[in-house]
């Protein structure tokens, strides 16, 4: 690989690094975002209910 090559994906592979880095803080920093946290029981999916089709 050349020098060029080698310099070229060490940025393209840091800047997505550093996007999903941001990205990531972004969500998990945005107002009430504990209120949009739900763990697997808490959705509602409805397939429970008895349904008189």
């Amino acid at each position: 690989m050349t020098t060029v090559g080698l310099i070229m994906m060490i940025l393209s592979n840091g800047l997505v690094l550093v996007l999903t880095a941001y990205c990531f803080y972004r969500v998990c920093r945005a107002p009430d975002a504990e209120k949009h946290e739900h763990g697997m029981l808490d959705i509602d999916t409805r397939d429970a209910e008895s349904s008189n089709e």
